[in-house]
């Protein structure tokens, strides 16, 4: 197996995982509660662990990696995740630096993964190779620079709400 082959085996894995996501995200309506965050949970920690295993590809042509979803995809399923959290949508971090609280809100930062994710997977799909590269490229840039972080800050989130869903769970 040639270099290549393996990057994009490391793609493709990151793109099955991410498309999953994204069916998730558009028929989230269909599913209870305790499903959803159970389904979020696994999903964007195993996303998180296929975005640290990307290669690193150093150049890619930027007119082969375009954006599928529109403002109004997004904004439609931003709010329809707003209403399903309802009051713990938002929440609060404190800046590293200031310590002043900055307001998050969890349907963003979800949404924000969605949209990186549909983005890749449909350009991916297209089956050239230069938009496979790109897509390589794009999806490690975007994981450290985006998703990546949004997983990062959305994943204890969900943990607190699985947590006071189930108060009484034993996990032994």
């Amino acid at each position: 197996m040639n270099q290549v082959t393996d990057d994009y085996m490391a793609v493709r894995e990151l793109l099955t995982l991410g498309n999953e996501y994204c069916y998730f995200a558009e028929n989230q309506s269909k599913y209870e509660e305790s499903y959803r965050l159970t389904f979020l949970q696994r999903a964007l920690a195993a996303l998180y662990l296929k975005g640290s295993l990307l290669p690193e590809i150093l150049e890619c042509d930027t007119a082969y990696m375009q954006r599928f979803v529109t403002e109004e995809n997004y904004e439609i399923l931003f709010n329809e995740m707003r209403e399903r959290f309802g009051k713990n949508d938002l929440f609060h971090t404190a800046d590293s630096i200031s310590g002043d609280l900055i307001e998050h809100s969890l349907s963003e930062l979800l949404c924000d993964i969605y949209q990186d994710m549909k983005d890749l997977f449909i350009t991916f799909s297209k089956g050239l190779e230069a938009e496979k590269q790109c897509v390589a490229y794009y999806a490690a840039t975007w994981f450290q620079e985006r998703w990546g972080k949004s997983i990062a800050m959305a994943l204890p989130i969900i943990h607190e709400l699985m947590s006071a869903e189930n108060p009484d769970m034993d996990l032994e």
